[in-house]
């Protein structure tokens, strides 16, 4: 069984849960057609945070230390 390293989050809109794990950085569940997507490259690295800035942009913060906006 894998456990997020993060408090999962909900998408502005509501529609995706938002998880952060070891294995792959970044997965969004979308609840309104049951399937999951890696939102984020594998290429970041562990991420250790996600938030959703006001705007709708996604901030990540990386295990390096490193912060992305998407």
């Amino acid at each position: 069984m894998k456990f997020p390293v993060c408090t999962g989050f909900f998408s502005a809109d509501g529609n995706e849960l938002i998880c952060t794990y070891l294995s792959t950085p970044l997965i969004e569940y979308d609840v309104l057609t049951h399937s999951y997507v890696s939102v984020v490259n594998d290429d970041v690295g562990q991420v250790n945070g996600a938030q959703w800035l006001p705007g709708g942009n996604l901030c990540t913060i990386q295990a390096s230390g490193n912060v992305s906006i998407w």
